[in-house]
């Protein structure tokens, strides 16, 4: 986030206000009076105004759901059926969903306040995991475990290479590293399959476990903590 939004953000002034205190030499980051009015805040470093540290009234927050099937990941749809924010009290509903599941799918399903969080979780470039468990409509057999170790080429063009964790009968355990659209039920396609249930156990460190479907909780901080810890690895913008 720039200087001047940021301190919009913390309620100091207005973004034109604070582009005034900012010419006026009057703000620091880190001890440093800012002389660039493009300048961006990270994470770690201390704002202040006059020499008074200047903080947001708190931090963004994250939760998970328990997306049931038959519901939209979207804020609204033309066709009417139920949406995921039907499961959020009004205060929630401002949080935006990392990723998807289709209508059919279910299981974990990551919502946050921070923009930049969500378009992090979800870029290629961080390669986070996403497990997911899937009943097919017959056994996995040796011949298609082989091409999915190999890669199977979706619609699109698309190869997707699973990581096979387990295989039990019609079930599989399965690791993805991107997630492309529908891309569990394509890959199955493509090998002859037809899922029956698709169930998101995990996305990156954070684990579905025994949170009831339709319900959500907030993460802890420790949780929140480790999902910025991974995506790190570039400088991200505090707010």
């Amino acid at each position: 986030m720039r200087i001047n939004k940021y301190l919009a953000h913390c309620g100091v002034a207005s973004r034109r206000k604070a582009e005034t205190l900012i010419n006026e030499g009057r703000v620091t980051i880190n001890g440093e009076v800012v002389t660039e009015l493009g300048t961006y805040i990270y994470e770690n470093q201390v704002v202040a105004l006059d020499g008074e540290p200047v903080e947001p009234p708190e931090q963004y927050k994250t939760l998970i759901i328990h997306k049931p099937v038959e519901y939209i990941v979207s804020q609204d749809d033309p066709q009417g059926r139920k949406l995921i924010y039907e499961l959020l009290p009004p205060g929630l509903k401002h949080f935006r969903y990392v990723g998807r599941l289709d209508f059919l799918s279910r299981g974990l399903l990551i919502m946050t306040e921070d923009g930049e969080l969500s378009r992090r979780l979800t870029h290629p470039d961080f390669q986070l995991e996403r497990e997911y468990h899937v009943t097919l409509n017959r056994e996995l057999g040796p011949r298609s475990i082989r091409k999915m170790e190999n890669g199977v080429e979706i619609e699109g063009g698309h190869v997707s290479r699973p990581e096979l964790i387990k295989s039990e009968g019609k079930t599989a355990d399965i690791i993805l590293y991107e997630g492309k659209k529908r891309e569990v039920r394509e890959m199955m396609k493509a090998l002859g399959y037809r899922v029956q249930d698709l169930l998101r156990l995990r996305y990156g460190p954070i684990k579905l476990d025994d949170l009831p479907e339709g319900e959500y909780r907030i993460l802890s901080k420790e949780e929140q903590e480790g999902l910025y810890e991974i995506v790190q690895e570039a400088p991200r913008p505090r707010y």
